[in-house]
């Protein structure tokens, strides 16, 4: 539940200390006798009082040691638990809507990515305390909980603002605000919606977004007084790069966690973040440099009537549904402190009943004490909260019927500042009444057995041998050797040592009989989209060369391992095609299992997506007007790239003479200049490839591939001469009019005539299969065999600048091959095993028992999920022993938010 705002001018909040209150001139005493205080957590006083006098904890000790004021309010129950008050960590606050462009009115000039205030999503200068009012019911709902204090944060934008803590007290704005200034909330995922003034609308355009913010406010606060200009989203952060505040994060996907990492070390400043709740998945790729605030947002039980029905439920839902509430005591035993939040729960008062589920998965008490006292009083500086000892403000959590994990407690009473709010119902009992009836005891359920695997347990490889040789197979080198029958592969260390006939080999090396058998390079998709997450386009901007692939690299997506079953080693990880101007592409190795960081391949050349043609200048888009952008026609495509170039040059005079900040868009483009970062351009008409070509040798540069290139083999002479090579589709045509021109016979005739052809998947799951793609180069244009395999091994390899480390079977590189049952072209061929740097990632047999203990795994939590729906009265149906699902590959790897974007749409082809 969001509050609600009404507009109430508070600009002066920024300097307000803590101890804010003028409300009564009377002192303001209560004592809380014989009840039981937990101090900080892990320390208990039994039959203890604790006095509070304005606002402060006067004294606390055992209650026949302390003497109570005459004047002081009492208050005590049977079985009542002090703590002190507990703190919301991440409450969203409804901000005001921003002020839109006139929709009706002229096109707004969309720019490039400026200031924050040009943006609606770029606004780090908006703060919570403008227009800070608490509804009296969002205030209730907040202390039954037990929360005396919340963190505020901005509900939208990505640099959505300044959050605000404040007390939840029954006081006036000015006096309900603790810190009015608590840090700047960043939003890594931002909300859908196109327009030229939504930047960013991806993950990675937000990651970009707040890494060029933080630059900007750091040559902000280097200037001097009189040279530093007016620029208020700069000024909201000088705070942050100080170090007086932290930036407060919301990654919104678990393998971005680690960006937030990268991004605070980077800037040198403090980060505080929102956690997903599903770090169990990998709690290794946690930072633990990060405050972390972790919601308690269970995944609910799936509950559905008919046996066809849980084809739905993907096998990552019901491990989050089994995962969940454990996550609080992985992270805790990881060695991991953290603060917790109601964030996600459709009631706060539901937040005891979540940490109770964490404690019965392994949660010990004293820690979820902590998670909701000291450890967010420490992340918020709240130097004399989280604690019950003299001294201590007087923000108090009373529990009646038991302690924190006593299911029979609930919040009875909240102390804020020092006034009592009673919420809860208990009450002691009087000598005449009644005494309640008994309730039968329930059914006690037996103690919780994990049933869902960690994706570490079904990923990583099945075999680490130090030496391995394949012996006595048909080798095919894609290097000078050519094919090689009854030969033998050597490899030491992971890398190949020998390729040869009767090869010697280490004692203790790994022997595999490859008599039959065909050994290839690893596959390498040159165009690829798989293993991203939050959008592989940021189409808001017509130059989004700032933004990374690198940062979103979804370590997590279950294609990769797919991959490998069609023998691919290397995917080359490209953006889409919205913008002449793309971002910088990231090459992988497949190595399943590892952590988003330690599959970049970073011995790759860095690259980079251009675009031309009807997909970046949107002409035939059907967007309304609004959401048009420059350039819109393909004369302006090349002028917009020729201006971008020219700025870079310009910026490049202007950054060396400490004139301007660093600016990642043009540091990108001056890499291409400098020859260190190579272009890949989406292309498919002869007269834009040539246009870009003589573009690019204005400035020095060149155009090292393009991509798509269906009217390549029109300017095939011209591209070997601009030294541009080709990544091409096999067979595709006429999916749109652009490729009205395309032949099968592309890749032969650009690879006779001098041009570096690769063949492509430009999909999220035809690189699976691009054995056979390389294959009808031979069947259309009658390309030799050999040299059809060089266009999915060596040759996209070398577009990737990686030639030296993989490609072929050569001493010295990458020990990255598959093995076969045929001839790596023929339409028989399956790969049998794939290996990476001498590591086994894809066997087919035992896959076999990967895929079984899946197939087990998904039936147990089906079954448990079913008989959950029926003891909390739900319509599953009855779980019938006899049947045997027959759970497909693809229902076991269903998409998910974590594990895929989905198939990449049309629009990018």
């Amino acid at each position: 539940m969001k509050q609600h705002l009404l507009c109430v001018g508070l600009t002066a909040l920024a300097l307000l200390p803590l101890t804010a209150s003028a409300r009564a001139a009377a002192p303001r005493v209560h004592a809380l006798v014989d009840v039981n205080v937990v101090t900080r957590p892990g320390e208990v006083l039994t039959h203890a009082t604790v006095i509070l006098r304005d606002g402060r904890i006067e004294a606390v000790g055992a209650s026949d040691r302390i003497d109570i004021p005459v004047e002081a309010r009492r208050f005590s129950g049977e079985n009542w638990w002090v703590y002190a008050g507990f703190i919301e960590s991440w409450r969203e606050h409804e901000m005001p809507e921003p002020v839109l462009p006139d929709r009706d009115g002229p096109e707004a000039d969309p720019g490039l990515p400026g200031p924050g205030s040009d943006h609606v999503r770029l606004h780090p200068e908006w703060r919570v305390v403008d227009g800070l009012v608490l509804e009296a019911g969002e205030l209730q709902k907040l202390r039954r909980a037990g929360i005396t204090v919340a963190a505020l944060m901005p509900d939208h934008g990505v640099l959505a603002g300044t959050a605000a803590l404040v007390q939840l007290g029954d006081v006036t704005p000015q006096e309900s605000v603790l810190r009015a200034e608590l840090g700047a909330v960043a939003r890594l995922r931002p909300r859908r919606g196109m327009g030229p003034d939504r930047y960013p609308a991806s993950m990675m355009g937000a990651i970009s977004a707040v890494r060029q913010a933080l630059i900007d406010a750091a040559f902000h606060a280097g200037q001097e007084d009189d040279e530093r200009g007016y620029d208020p989203s700069s000024d909201a952060l000088l705070p942050v790069v100080a170090g007086e505040r932290p930036m407060i994060f919301q990654p919104g996907s678990l393998v971005v966690e680690a960006r937030v990492a990268e991004i605070c070390a980077e800037a040198g400043i403090r980060g505080v973040m929102l956690g997903t709740g599903g770090e169990w998945r990998r709690t290794d790729i946690v930072p633990r440099e990060i405050e972390l605030i972790l919601p308690l947002d269970f995944t609910d039980a799936p509950d559905l009537p008919e046996d066809e029905d849980w084809v739905q439920v993907s096998l990552d839902e019901l491990r989050a549904w089994d995962l969940d509430p454990s996550n609080p005591a992985l992270l805790a035993e990881a060695q991991h402190e953290f603060a917790v939040t109601a964030h996600g729960l459709d009631e706060p008062a539901e937040l005891l009943a979540r940490l109770r589920a964490a404690g019965e998965r392994g949660l010990r008490e004293e820690v979820a004490v902590a998670a909701l006292t000291t450890v967010p009083a420490r992340i918020w500086g709240l130097d004399d909260f989280g604690t019950v000892q003299r001294g201590s403000r007087a923000y108090l959590t009373v529990l009646a019927g038991g302690s924190l994990f006593d299911d029979a407690s609930s919040v009875q009473m909240v102390f804020v500042d020092g006034e009592p709010f009673m919420v809860g119902d208990a009450k002691p009992a009087l000598d005449d009444e009644e005494p309640a009836e008994e309730e039968e005891p329930a059914d006690e359920e037996d103690p919780w057995t994990r049933t869902a695997r960690f994706p570490a347990e079904d990923s990583g490889a099945f075999a680490e041998p130090e030496a391995l040789i394949v012996r006595n197979a048909t080798i095919w080198t894609s290097g000078p050797e050519g094919v090689l029958e009854n030969a033998d592969l050597l490899v030491e260390d992971g890398r190949i040592k020998a390729v040869g006939i009767d090869l010697d080999a280490p004692g203790d090396a790994m022997v595999i009989d490859g008599t039959g058998m065909h050994v290839s390079p690893g596959l390498i998709d040159a165009h690829s989209h798989i293993a991203g997450v939050g959008g592989l386009n940021e189409g808001t901007v017509a130059s989004s060369a700032m933004v990374r692939v690198r940062d979103v690299i979804n370590s997590e997506d279950r294609r990769i391992y797919q991959h490998l079953a069609g023998g691919l080693t290397t995917s080359h990880l490209l953006l889409g095609s919205s913008n002449p101007i793309g971002g910088q592409c990231q090459a992988i190795k497949l190595r399943w299992g590892a952590a988003p960081d330690d599959l970049v391949f970073a011995d790759a050349r860095p690259t980079i997506k251009f675009a031309l043609g009807e997909n970046p200048k949107r002409g035939n888009s059907h967007r309304p007007e609004w959401q048009h952008r420059y350039p819109q026609s393909r004369m302006g495509v090349d002028d917009f790239i020729r201006e971008r170039f020219a700025a870079a040059v310009d910026y490049r005079e202007a950054f060396e003479k400490g004139e301007v900040a660093r600016d990642l868009e043009l540091d990108a483009l001056l890499e291409i200049l400098d020859d260190e970062r190579d272009i890949h351009c989406h292309s498919y008409r002869q007269d834009e490839i040539l246009s870009l070509m003589m573009l690019m040798e204005e400035f020095g540069g060149r155009v090292a591939v393009f991509t798509h290139i269906l009217e390549g083999y029109k300017v095939a002479d011209e591209m070997a001469l601009h030294g541009a090579a080709a990544s091409t589709f096999s067979d595709w045509w006429a999916y749109k009019f652009e490729v009205y021109d395309a032949i099968p016979h592309n890749t032969t005739i650009m690879d006779e005539r001098g041009v570096s052809v690769s063949v492509n998947s430009d999909s999220a799951d035809l690189g699976r299969r691009l054995n056979t793609e390389a294959a009808k180069s031979v069947r259309y244009g009658g390309t030799q065999r050999e040299r059809a395999l060089m266009f999915v091994t060596l040759n996209a390899a070398g577009q990737i600048g990686a030639a030296d480390r993989v490609g072929s079977l050569e001493p010295g590189k990458d020990a990255d091959f598959v093995i076969w049952n045929a001839p790596p072209l023929s339409t028989r061929a399956i790969a049998q095993q794939t290996w990476i740097e001498g590591k086994l990632y894809w066997d087919a047999e035992l896959d076999e028992g990967r895929q079984d203990a899946l197939l087990e795994e998904r039936e147990a939590l089906i079954a448990l999920a079913r008989d959950k729906g029926k003891k909390s009265g739900g319509d599953g149906a009855e779980a019938d022993e006899d049947s045997h699902y027959e759970a497909t590959a693809e229902w076991i790897w269903s998409h998910t938010e974590l594990g895929c974007n989905g198939l990449v749409a049309e629009e990018e082809r």
